[in-house]
């Protein structure tokens, strides 16, 4: 029998950008090509700031009307504020509709079945839309109109985004909070990894820094997922630092289980080692729970 568990993901919210302009005036805004993204194919992409730093990561999805981002909420203002800025003349309109759709992540607990590719994007029935976001643990997100949330999930037990937000880190998917937003390049995000990143379709707000790390071939930190067997408190951007007290990293996310904390950081590659810990607490040692790609 098939079970799955279903998650509450209201710490994302989602911007709508439709109008004749809506896929050029992305196109000049964001790191990937959105003429990559169909009704079949999603995208991690992210906006940048024109240092190159990014400001917030963010899901882009096409849907009848335009184009959907589902973002983190504590981001949703300063990327809609920054759209509208650079907005100008062009035939598009953004809009916060988070009221109106509501994500509910979806968790397939039978481990066997046949799963779809990562990021690939399904639609079904009224303007429900399916992500799955990765096979490994076969979750998918899903976007309903609110109006028919009841309808489309009806009886369900919906869980506290927590678990959920667990599963992004060991995932390594890299959200940002307010902490770390227009602090970290693309590339020390991993985005590359997840085909995020495009070098040929011309310019973009933080182009030129990203591709000429790129090009320069110097990408001296990644994502690690870290793990450190206590709790600690800890904040979003607290810096690691190892044995020498050399800064090793910044911390992007975390998560509290019963006994340890799991951490997806930034990691500077050379200067992460077996004595790395959390600045504040030289007794919070950290180490490598999935490697550095």
């Amino acid at each position: 029998m098939i079970t799955h568990e279903y998650y509450n993901l209201s710490h994302l919210g989602i911007l709508s950008v439709t109008g004749d302009d809506a896929a050029s005036f992305l196109q000049g805004q964001m790191t990937c090509s959105v003429y990559d993204v169909t009704d079949s194919q999603s995208r991690i992409s992210a906006f940048c700031d024109p240092k190159g730093r990014v400001i917030s990561t963010f899901f882009l999805v096409k849907n009848e009307n335009g184009f959907l981002l589902i973002l983190p909420q504590a981001l949703l203002t300063t990327v809609l504020n920054r759209l509208e800025r650079y907005r100008l003349r062009a035939k598009v309109e953004i809009a916060d509709v988070s009221e109106e759709m509501t994500l509910i992540g979806i968790r397939q607990k039978e481990t066997s079945l046949p799963f779809f590719d990562s990021h690939a994007l399904r639609t079904h029935r009224e303007a429900l839309i399916f992500i799955d976001l990765d096979v490994t643990k076969h979750r998918t997100l899903a976007i309903v109109p609110t109006h028919a949330l009841n309808e489309h999930f009806p009886d369900c037990q919906i869980r506290s985004p927590q678990q959920w937000q667990l599963f992004d880190i060991e995932s390594a998917i890299p959200w940002l909070s307010t902490e770390t937003s227009e602090e970290f390049i693309p590339q020390w995000l991993d985005l590359h990894h997840f085909n995020a990143i495009s070098y040929t379709k011309g310019c973009y707000t933080g182009q030129e820094v990203i591709a000429r790390t790129h090009h320069l071939g110097k990408v001296v930190r990644s994502l690690a997922v870290l793990v450190c067997k206590t709790i600690v408190q800890i904040q979003p951007n607290c810096k690691i630092v190892n044995n020498l007290d050399d800064v090793a990293g910044n911390v992007l996310q975390f998560h509290h289980t019963d006994s340890k904390t799991m951490i997806l950081a930034v990691i500077k590659v050379n200067k992460f080692s077996a004595h790395s810990h959390l600045d504040h607490s030289s007794k919070a040692r950290l180490s490598i729970f999935m490697g550095l790609r």
